[in-house]
């Protein structure tokens, strides 16, 4: 399957279970317009960040601010369990685990642009998240849909404890959320 249509499986298997509006993506940014406003306003009201972690995504700018935005910003405490993130593994990566990434392919380090939403994000900070969060499924069991009749289920428990404990700790319930950053 194309890498650029795992997302797209991904999100369809989301909205099956939660129902349609319940999945936020870059996807549905109008085109011509600009994605990051709205994109980044969307991830203020998402309970669940599911960063898409292949060798692209971690070399690709836009992809590590989203990652950035999801970890530091909505969702800096890796024990809260109301507001998570859930790096999945959908491409291969050349190492072993997201943590591993040479300098040659990662958006962060010497002679690379800054970010713009995170002008003073370091390589090290980025990793530290990567090493924090861990992946799923495990870098040992492969990749999501190498597996998907075991691995989907998981996933979709993973959000719905995410989604219970957001709930459980709001005198208002709002209606799901979860942010696929791709």
């Amino acid at each position: 399957m194309a890498p650029h249509c795992v997302p797209v499986q991904l999100v369809k298997l989301i909205e099956d279970h939660f129902g349609r509006g319940s999945i936020v993506h870059g996807l549905r940014c109008t085109p011509g317009h600009p994605w990051d406003k709205l994109y980044f306003e969307w991830m203020k009201h998402a309970d669940v960040f599911i960063p898409c972690l292949s060798e692209t995504y971690l070399n690709n700018p836009a992809c590590c601010e989203g990652f950035l935005e999801a970890c530091l910003v909505q969702a800096p405490d890796p024990e809260d369990t109301r507001r998570v993130v859930i790096p999945v593994l959908l491409g291969p990566l050349p190492w072993k685990y997201p943590s591993a990434v040479p300098d040659d392919k990662i958006c962060l380090g010497p002679g690379k642009p800054a970010l713009s939403r995170f002008p003073d994000a370091t390589k090290e900070q980025l990793l530290g998240q990567f090493g924090t969060r861990n992946a799923f499924p495990n870098p040992n069991d492969g990749l999501l849909f190498d597996n998907p009749e075991k691995n989907i289920p998981k996933l979709i428990t993973l959000i719905e404890a995410a989604i219970e404990n957001s709930r459980n700790s709001q005198a208002c319930p709002t209606p799901p959320r979860t942010c696929i950053c791709r």
